[in-house]
């Protein structure tokens, strides 16, 4: 894992018209990144391995005291330091002090003159003097210390048909001064801008294509995307860019980040709300395990001979900026690995993607996905190659003992993220205690004599509290079996019934009014009927009708459903039923005459605006502190439910996207002029 120190956050004296950090410029409040403390970043930072690597924005705006002083520190750690800069801001003492801490040096930059011009300084003649400056610092560099790592980014301005040819001789220039790497990245479209600046599908593959055939040619200088295609296709992908690892985006295992003020946040590339969002209390591979089974024309990856090598690609490139899609790019990498496929054949090698034990590597790989842990392809071929040598079958047991016993199903918990540090506290205290009023409020109804039974979902991990607390109010809870097809895959743990019946085994038909059981049993794993997540089944009723329901704020907010935090406890018919509402009422005021701790939490989060949406089996919920999710029945299409509740807390995230947005006015605070706007001349 790298630990990217973000001193500014994303501050920068450049405005690139493409910038993937723009979501993030223009969703925060003004000022947010004014201000870093250097014993914070280090102190975040002290908790985490891996090499410190000084990011931005562009964190040469840093004073050289301040900087020297966290070169020195990272140069200590296991790892060594590095940073990344756009190199306009590169002298003489800065080349001493990379010299004096062996800094590993990355500079962003598109190419030479005009190739450049869309990393904007304010104008013309501005940008060209600053793409001058960057270029004499990576000679500097080569010549006073070691050659940078340069990242250059595809476009209209600098790989498009009539100027790639300029771009590719200056590729041989970079590599007469002894740049070892270039890495080529293809344009996050994030926005109208970028849309404009983006080049096809068929002059990216032709610009890829270039630059493969022109590396033979070169003495130092190699290209990410041709050597790691091919790597990954023989069998070594351990030292791959993490766009192939199936990245998590709650956890972007290859990225933390520190803020300035000592933050922890993901990497910028999946951040498309412009909210910091931490870390997920655990990672998780509901991207990769759904784009494995999700068919090509949904937008995942099935049945795709590359998938073992692309794994869908970075979920910051999902289609249409969704991260449960694969990467927006498939044409051109599908179009890169077949030509990396034919290259390692000519070596006379079996490709992965061809050799005929893929079904069984991608088997492994799902495998160790769903039991939490990653896979390289080259420990799945040792793998493989362990049980082909193996001479004693073993057969397949489960965790009964009995080859054919049923396994029990164990729902996990959904992963949480939540954002920034004080939110992570009083969420996470907030959300217990929303939990327990919720099913406290099921006890108190069915103690006080207003409901014979009611259900309750609290999450696996606290059913134990339900049922003792049930025995100390003279009632029962049983596990209820779900019937075959009948019961949405994603309830909140096992589904309990209270009650004063000690034989209570099933779910009665008093719990759930019967304008309600009518959807369950109609629709939810009816024959030739596909099941449908619990607010949809209230909410939207069907997968082939409209993909979005907004929600009023007076109507009954079930968005929560997979955390138990619910005013009742069965999915409404619709979010006006009056006997769902009337069983709510009736729920809330028991809670209220038994002193039930934590109604005003309960209160709180079904008040907050929230926008639940399901895709392909994960479904995400996004609420002001935070963002969870979780796997949910299989949906072809994005269903998207937005409650418009009338709770916006002080702590919130603000963003560019409901439910995070300032205003709905609310635009980026800085604008750089259009692709087309540059090629004719720019501002003055």
């Amino acid at each position: 894992m790298t630990v990217e120190l973000r001193p500014f956050g994303v501050r920068c004296n450049l405005a690139c018209t493409y910038c993937y950090q723009d979501p993030q410029r223009a969703g925060g409040p003004p000022g947010r990144a004014a201000a870093y403390s250097l014993d914070a970043m280090k102190d975040a930072a002290a908790r985490r391995t891996g090499q410190v690597t000084l990011f931005g924005g562009e964190p040469l705006l840093l004073g050289l005291d301040d900087l020297e002083d966290l070169l020195r520190w990272g140069a200590a750690r296991p790892g060594g330091v590095g940073i990344q800069t756009n190199g306009t801001l590169i002298t003489d003492a800065h080349v001493a002090l990379f010299r004096a801490y062996d800094v590993s040096v990355g500079i962003s930059v598109d190419g030479p003159d005009e190739l450049n011009d869309l990393r904007w300084h304010g104008s013309l003649a501005r940008t060209r003097a600053a793409t001058a400056a960057t270029h004499r610092a990576i000679a500097k560099l080569a010549h006073a210390y070691r050659p940078p790592g340069l990242i250059v980014t595809l476009h209209r301005r600098n790989a498009a048909p009539d100027v790639l040819g300029r771009l590719l001789a200056w590729a041989g220039e970079i590599d007469a001064l002894g740049v070892r790497s270039m890495r080529l990245h293809l344009l996050e479209v994030d926005g109208p801008a970028a849309a404009a600046a983006a080049l096809t599908e068929a002059e990216n593959i032709a610009a890829l294509t270039a630059f493969d055939e022109l590396q033979a040619r070169l003495t130092t200088l190699r290209f990410d995307v041709p050597d790691e295609t091919r790597a990954a296709l023989r069998g070594q992908d351990g030292a791959g860019s993490c766009v192939w690892g199936g990245c998590d985006p709650y956890t972007t295992p290859a990225v933390q980040g520190i803020e300035g003020d000592g933050r922890a946040s993901n990497c910028g590339r999946t951040n498309k709300d412009g909210v910091d969002f931490g870390k997920a209390d655990r990672g998780g591979f509901d991207r990769s395990l759904a784009l494995y089974v999700t068919p090509r024309e949904d937008g995942g990856c099935a049945g795709c001979r590359f998938f073992l090598a692309c794994r869908g690609q970075c979920p910051g490139t999902g289609i249409d900026g969704d991260w449960r899609n694969r990467s927006e790019h498939c044409g051109v990498w599908l179009a890169m690995f077949a030509r990396a496929e034919r290259s390692v054949a000519a070596e006379g090698r079996v490709p992965v993607s061809l050799d005929p034990r893929r079904p069984s590597l991608e088997r492994r790989l799902t495998e160790h996905w769903r039991l939490g842990r990653d896979a390289t392809i080259a420990g799945l071929l040792r793998e493989e190659e362990a049980a082909a040598r193996a001479t004693v079958s073993v057969a397949p047991t489960r965790p009964e003992g009995a080859v054919d016993a049923p396994v029990r199903a164990v729902v996990p918990e959904p992963r949480i993220s939540f954002a920034g540090t004080g939110a992570a506290g009083r969420g996470r205290a907030l959300l217990a205690a929303a939990r327990r009023a919720a099913w406290m409020s099921a006890l108190a109804v069915v103690a006080a004599g207003h409901e014979d039974a009611a259900l309750v979902s609290p999450g696996a991990a606290h059913a134990l509290d339900v049922r003792s607390a049930a025995a100390t109010l003279g009632l029962h809870a049983r596990v209820v079996d779900r019937p075959a097809g009948g019961a949405p895959p994603d309830q909140a743990g096992p589904l309990l019934i209270v009650g004063g019946q000690a034989e209570m085994t099933r779910v009665p038909e008093s719990p759930a009014p019967a304008c309600c059981q009518a959807p369950r049993s109609a629709g939810v794993g009816a024959a030739g009927t596909p099941p449908l997540p619990p607010p949809w089944l209230t909410y939207g009723a069907a997968v082939d009708g409209p993909t979005q329901v907004d929600v009023p704020a007076d109507a009954i907010n079930l968005l929560w459903w997979r955390l138990g935090i619910v005013p009742v406890g069965h999915p409404p018919c619709s979010p006006a039923c009056a006997e769902s509402l009337a069983l709510a009422a009736n729920r809330r005021a028991a809670a209220v005459q038994a002193g039930i701790d934590g109604l005003a939490a309960l209160d709180e989060v079904l008040a907050w605006p929230a926008e639940w949406s399901a895709l392909h089996g994960v479904a995400e919920l996004r609420a002001p502190l935070l963002r969870l999710t979780y796997p949910v029945a299989y949906t072809p299409r994005r269903l998207t439910v937005r409650f418009d509740g009338p709770a916006r807390p002080a702590d919130r995230a603000v963003g560019l996207n409901f439910p995070y947005r300032l205003s709905p006015t609310a635009a980026p605070r800085r604008a750089a002029p259009s692709p087309d706007s540059i090629a004719a001349g720019g501002t003055p």
